[in-house]
């Protein structure tokens, strides 16, 4: 992983839990972030905002104040199963604040190689077969995103492997 330094000491507000916006939001606290998750499913609903608020991270839970967005933030990272039609990122694009997804800092992070795979149809078995080709060539091929693990947990863990 790449030790990045631009969200140290940033606000930055992560929209959407579930398994991507849990480890983007440990990934950002891991960075200096000061971090804020934001998620609809109620708190007692929702494992991943009690385990992050028992690490010290502050969530927002049970639905998406518009609200929150009065809070200065520098940067927004938004789960990639929210449509940038949403009202809260709508409001953040319009207070000037920048919308990431989860994979794009995965990518800013990340020390090995990325092929991303993207469109309407066959992602699923494009990605899978690209691992397999990868594999049977003698390399390590993870999959991340909506299959295997979040893209940003990936990038966290995984070291360049060029020619091994």
């Amino acid at each position: 992983m790449k030790v990045i330094d631009q969200f140290k000491n940033k606000k930055v507000l992560v929209l959407g839990l579930a398994k991507s916006g849990e480890s983007a939001a440990r990934l950002l606290d891991k960075l200096g972030a000061i971090v804020t998750v934001n998620d609809g499913k109620p708190f007692e609903e929702n494992p991943a905002a009690q385990s992050l608020l028992e690490d010290g991270i502050k969530v927002v839970t049970g639905g998406h104040p518009l609200e929150l967005l009065d809070e200065d933030f520098a940067l927004m990272v938004k789960n990639p199963g929210i449509p940038y039609s949403n009202p809260m990122i709508e409001k953040a694009l319009a207070k000037g604040i920048p919308v990431l997804t989860e994979v794009e800092l995965a990518y800013l992070i990340s020390d090995a190689p990325i092929i991303g795979i993207t469109g309407s149809n066959g992602k699923t078995t494009t990605t899978t077969m690209i691992g397999e080709v990868l594999t049977a060539a003698g390399q390590r091929g993870l999959l991340s995103g909506n299959i295997g693990y979040p893209a940003s947990q990936v990038a966290r863990s995984e070291e360049r492997r060029v020619g091994k």
